[in-house]
């Protein structure tokens, strides 16, 4: 299912190339290795026939889903695209809760899951790459 979220602009679901190529150029930014999920379900922002942004969300359990790969390229920031990804994982699922990782020092990320009700449980250490993490809940 696709919904046209303003004109010219639509969220759909993401073939598996869309997103690896956007989690690719998402990892390059971040310095890390970041790999495609073939559990979860993402969806792709389209633009004017190009994929603006994606995200992901993997349901954890019957309550639980994880929201990741959340990404928007450079020329597309600023104009709502993540928040509107966000909300539309979030509205189509309509899960109890939700969670996501977010880098510490990365401000805009924080902000959009703040926005879409998401609450900082603190930070943490990831025991794979060592970077600073905050945990986010939305329930």
């Amino acid at each position: 299912m696709e919904i046209l979220w303003r004109v010219g602009v639509r969220i759909r679901p993401a073939s598996r190339e869309e997103a690896e190529r956007l989690i690719s150029l998402s990892a390059q930014e971040q310095g890390c290795s970041l790999c495609y999920d073939p559990a979860g379900s993402y969806y792709a922002c389209e633009e004017k026939k190009e994929v603006a942004g994606i995200v992901c969300l993997k349901k954890l359990t019957f309550y639980l889903g994880e929201i990741k790969h959340l990404y928007v390229s450079p020329k597309y920031r600023r104009r709502g695209i993540a928040i509107a990804l966000v909300k539309r994982v979030i509205e189509d699922t309509q899960l109890p809760v939700y969670m996501a990782t977010v880098l510490v020092n990365n401000k805009a990320s924080l902000e959009i899951f703040r926005k879409a009700g998401f609450k900082e449980m603190g930070p943490f250490k990831s025991p794979i790459t060592g970077r600073e993490l905050y945990l986010m809940l939305k329930v």
